[in-house]
């Protein structure tokens, strides 16, 4: 603890004691930071380099602005992208809404489970200016999800706001957040099931990986393969039917 506090001491002195004009921010800074996310972005899954992958709301704030200040469109690309890719994942709680802090796979589908408060609080930020943007409503319900859980689960009698959710209940990593096939099937009738299983890839033997030993744990991640907009066309069915099926399975789970 000594040594890392005196080189964060050291490091906040070399940059205080630094010539105003080696410190300013130039123009030629901005399209530097733009160039790095560019080159680190997966162009397949969203988000930036391979594994883990952090929600990182920052990085798409900074895409909004150059997008707006220098008409960018690929700076905004990026972020819708991720935005969607994050949504339809595991690192989303389909059920009680939110993000979790980090996604172990390139794929945004396991999570560790922890829920921060500053993850959320920025990504509603994010989405809620990719609405602003865009005028999607995609973008304009994960906002209010989030909001929803945080009023819900991250906001105390005492009128603050917890910082975290552990990623353990009862001493094991998840165990909240995942779900046995039979499980779900208990709690709702069998088109309801059907329905579940044509929408969330779930298995009877799981779907959920043990990133430690690669094993199986007999349990399912609920997630999204495809947007709800290609599922519906898929299942022949009005998106807004969609929507409030699985509005009325989700709050049942």
């Amino acid at each position: 603890i000594n040594e890392v506090s005196e080189s964060i001491i050291d490091t906040i002195k070399n940059i205080i004691n630094k010539p105003v004009e080696d410190s300013e921010l130039s123009e030629v800074m901005i399209h530097k930071a733009y160039e790095t996310l560019r080159v680190s972005f997966d162009r397949n899954y969203g988000g930036f380099g391979k594994s883990p992958k952090f929600p990182l709301p920052l990085n798409m704030l900074f895409l909004h602005r150059y997008f707006y200040r220098y008409k960018n469109k690929e700076a905004l690309d990026m972020s819708l992208q991720t935005l969607k890719k994050m949504r339809l994942g595991g690192i989303y709680d389909h059920i009680g809404f939110g993000f979790h802090r980090y996604s172990t796979d390139r794929f945004w589908i396991l999570p560790h489970f922890e829920k921060m408060l500053y993850d959320n609080a920025l990504l509603l930020v994010a989405y809620t200016e990719a609405y602003q943007i865009t005028q999607e409503k995609f973008y304009k319900s994960v906002a209010e999800e989030i909001i929803k859980y945080l009023l819900r689960d991250m906001y105390s009698p005492q009128g603050v706001f917890y910082s975290s959710e552990d990623a353990d209940s009862e001493g094991e990593e998840g165990k909240f957040y995942i779900w046995d096939y039979y499980e779900i099937m208990k709690e709702l009738n069998s088109e309801e099931f059907e329905f579940v299983r044509r929408l969330y890839p779930i298995k009877k033997d799981g779907n959920f990986y043990d990133e430690a030993t690669k094993q199986k744990r007999g349990k399912n991640i609920i997630y999204l393969e495809n947007s709800i907009e290609d599922i519906a066309k898929n299942l022949k069915m009005k998106e807004i039917e969609l929507i409030e099926k699985v509005e009325t399975i989700r709050s049942r789970l």
